[in-house]
């Protein structure tokens, strides 16, 4: 809580660094500290000006500008975003219990619009919370940011459902348990981090209760059921990363035979990393998905050789879920897990951006991408993490790249960026056919790998600069720790 003796200066001071676009239209508006006539320029700006600058300001410090003088006390609850964050090394639960409740019933008695609230703590405040969120509902909040410890999941799901009017709801560290149907007509945003979600039910009722989910954010959840289905028509957006399926009723023992539905007929992008593979995954068609990002890798605790190859397979048809999709991104354990699969993809007719993280062992591994080009035949800008110094093994790589030409290399590429080159042999030999084959290409980046010695980035360089290239238009770019040099 604020001390109540606040120096008014200082605050001002504060208000003006709070917001350099403020502060460059209405210049010289500082307090002369040394004069005898103090000047208060700030309180002579308008009030919606006084009221955007405050909304960049914790809560804390916003509310304690209502002591400087009347005109201050009745600005302040036209802060449109709420910044409620509370550390328990830094304020006693009691102080923390106070200052909201007063800024909540006292400070904000009076509005009818608060944009956006946040309420972080580490503690359980239980008897507390139901004020705060009838609060919420009374001040029509449209985002709420909830970081708490729950331990009645049930009071927790039924408190929520009141604020009728959210569009966005992140909730972080905390358990859900949602066993009669939910009601958010107007929420757009989902965003759940470190939340434990107990059974099938509880998904079924939350995403049910969602009639206009347009992005849903799982971030290290546990899911106690063997199920999660995600089922949303109106869903464009979807996150889930390293959510772990657990049983409840069996010493929390980790599932190891689960089950991913994507049934999101509407999704527009689709980011999946998971340390986990799923033992079976049913996706409907995408047909409207713009951006996709597959970074799965095959647990080698999930089971023994047999189960291995079931889950390669898997991660395949997950990616050719995603045929559909102009943009695409696959992660290095991604691409071995499709080649240890032995399926060919299917054709990608959409495809224009594709981004290959190669820093894997797989003996084999341009076979793979060059099979990946025969997929995208209207491929227009191609990148590539290379990392294969890491491997010796990639020194015995087949690199097949003689005769065999996509069509997207010969007619369509014009743009190639290179992350991580090291100069191998092998990387120069991929330049080379890029440079041979890629008729059309306007630009070539390369990025070299900043770990090399200064001497080694010069003469990867000079030696790059050097290579001839079919196209009469393309730009080589070559960036270094050194800097950065291109040629035509």
């Amino acid at each position: 809580m604020a001390s109540s003796s606040f120096n008014s200066a200082k605050c001002m001071k504060t208000l003006e660094n709070s917001d350099a676009r403020v502060r460059a239209k209405v210049p010289d508006v500082s307090v002369d500290e040394n004069s005898e006539n103090k000047v208060d320029r700030i309180s002579s700006l308008p009030d919606s000006v006084i009221c955007h600058i405050l909304s960049f300001l914790p809560t804390k410090d916003a509310a304690a500008t209502s002591m400087l003088s009347t005109k201050w006390k009745h600005i302040f609850p036209l802060t449109p975003n709420l910044k409620l964050e509370f550390d328990d090394s830094g304020m006693r639960k009691d102080l923390f219990t106070s200052f909201v409740d007063r800024v909540l019933h006292v400070d904000l008695r009076d509005a009818t619009h608060v944009h956006a609230m946040k309420l972080w703590c580490r503690g359980e405040y239980k008897d507390r919370l139901k004020s705060w969120i009838s609060a919420a509902v009374r001040l029509n909040v449209q985002s709420l940011d909830f970081k708490f410890l729950i331990q009645s999941p049930r009071w927790f799901a039924n408190e929520i459902s009141k604020c009728t009017r959210l569009t966005t709801l992140k909730i972080t560290n905390s358990p859900i348990c949602v066993l009669e149907s939910l009601s958010l007509p107007t929420l757009k945003v989902l965003n759940l981090e470190w939340v434990g979600l107990f059974n099938e039910t509880t998904i079924s009722n939350l995403l049910s209760g969602c009639p206009v989910l347009e992005e849903l954010i799982m971030v290290d959840c546990r899911v106690y059921a063997q199920t999660l289905s995600v089922c949303v028509p109106t869903l464009k957006r979807f996150t889930l990363q390293n959510c772990m399926h657990q049983d409840a009723d069996n010493g929390f023992e980790e599932i190891k035979d689960f089950e991913v539905v994507i049934d999101t007929p509407g999704l527009e992008e689709l980011y999946y990393y998971d340390y986990h593979v799923a033992a079976r995954y049913t996706v409907c068609e995408l047909m409207l998905l713009q951006k996709a990002r597959i970074d799965l890798k095959p647990d080698q605790d999930q089971g023994g050789e047999e189960d291995s190859i079931s889950y390669n397979v898997n991660v395949a048809e997950l990616v050719m879920t995603c045929l559909m999709t102009r943009c695409l991104f696959l992660s290095a354990r991604t691409l071995q897990a499709v080649y240890c699969s032995g399926r060919l993809l299917t054709l990608f007719p959409n495809l224009v951006h594709l981004d290959l993280d190669l820093g894997v062992v797989c003996p084999r591994i341009w076979n793979l991408v060059i099979h990946i080009l025969h997929c995208a035949p209207n491929l227009f800008t191609l990148g590539i993490e290379m990392g294969l110094r890491k491997y010796k093994e990639c020194k015995k790589c087949d690199l097949a790249l003689v005769d065999w030409v996509p069509d997207c290399v010969a007619l369509c590429l014009r743009k190639i960026s290179i992350l991580a080159f090291t100069g191998t042999r092998q990387e120069f030999m991929l330049l080379e056919y890029f440079l041979k084959h890629a008729k059309y290409l306007g630009q070539m980046v390369i990025n070299i790998d900043s770990e090399l010695k200064r001497e080694d980035q010069v003469s990867i360089e000079e030696s790059f600069l050097k290579l001839p290239h079919s196209s009469k238009i393309c730009q080589v770019v070559v960036k270094t720790s050194v800097g950065e040099n291109g040629a035509k």
